[in-house]
């Protein structure tokens, strides 16, 4: 199981938007590889659409490690943003002292392929 990465958070709902476009296209991508994957901002989006929660990532922590903690990889989506992005950083981290497997996916070369 994958783990995608990537970050959510902006004042911009545009780039809000286009995040939540990225993560659901590179899912369907790895999918279609035979590749079963979960994402946090796929669930959450999911629950957005018809319950109120908070979106920051101090109260989806404990789930992302829940689900970070059964994967067998973290794949982290270099859209803008991420290295700023105090969730994906965080992933990260317990991905580094849990020895779970970090790639790192060039967003950009996947648009350019018409990819994602």
């Amino acid at each position: 199981m994958i783990y995608i990465a990537a970050p959510y958070s902006d004042p911009d709902k545009e780039v809000v938007n286009r995040r939540v476009s990225l993560v659901c296209k590179y899912s369907a991508l790895l999918l279609k590889k035979d590749l079963s994957n979960v994402s946090p901002i796929l669930i959450g989006t999911s629950i957005f659409l018809h319950a109120t929660l908070p979106s920051d990532f101090a109260f989806w922590q404990k789930m992302s490690y829940d689900l970070l903690s059964r994967c067998d990889a973290l794949y982290v989506m270099k859209i803008d943003g991420w290295k700023d992005s105090i969730g994906v950083q965080a992933e990260i981290s317990f991905a580094k002292q849990h020895n779970i497997k970090i790639e790192y996916v060039d967003v950009d070369h996947l648009i350019a392929q018409n990819l994602i």
